[in-house]
């Protein structure tokens, strides 16, 4: 059992309380509003007792143009939307003449927790997976696949405001063969880890 410290902000006091938590290490950094319990973010507040504001989660259109030309994503274009839980960018690949095959990739932020991402009915064969030192989480195929496929895959991890959830799906027209959507989810989500607050 792990003891982490938050600060409450009252006014203009601040208050330390120390609060037991199982299975979390300590993350030792205040957050307004919502109190970090380690690496898996707010992994005990569902999205519906989470005290953010939609508007308040990081803007996921914010990722820089060079981590998504580096996964060969066309940064022209983002499409944003926001919902009452999440907000959510998406990209394209650029238009490739004579070549069939296509991808997008979007990336939310969500007032979700950890656990919640971890119980979603949409995913399976969820395998652990570090996607940097402060992004520990899993990466999984979407439910509706054949598991291994490479069709449509997930990388999640928990943060201090809820999670982040990273959905890249591959069209293979024509019977083309998968790039390897797992793969490529992976490696977009260490570039997003690196620049995405946590």
């Amino acid at each position: 059992m792990n003891v982490i410290w938050k600060r409450l902000v009252v006014g203009c006091a601040v208050f330390t309380t120390a609060v037991s938590v199982l299975g979390c290490s300590v993350s030792g950094t205040p957050v307004a509003k919502v109190v970090p319990t380690g690496p898996e973010g707010t992994a005990i507040v569902p999205y519906n007792k989470n005290p953010l504001d939609v508007a308040e989660l990081p803007d996921p259109c914010d990722i820089p143009k060079s981590v998504l030309t580096d996964a060969g994503l066309d940064p022209s274009y983002p499409d944003y939307a926001e919902w009452s839980y999440f907000r959510t960018c998406s990209w394209g690949i650029p238009q490739v003449p004579n070549d069939p095959r296509g991808y997008t990739a979007a990336v939310y932020a969500s007032k979700s927790s950890y656990a919640q991402e971890l119980k979603s009915k949409t995913r399976t064969n969820r395998t652990p997976m570090e996607f940097g030192a402060k992004c520990v989480g899993v990466l999984a195929d979407r439910i509706g696949q054949t598991p291994g496929s490479d069709g449509k895959a997930v990388a999640t991890w928990g943060t201090s405001f809820g999670s982040v959830s990273i959905l890249l799906s591959e069209s293979q027209p024509g019977g083309v063969a998968p790039r390897g959507a797992r793969r490529m989810v992976a490696d977009f989500a260490r570039g997003v880890c690196a620049h995405f607050p946590s």
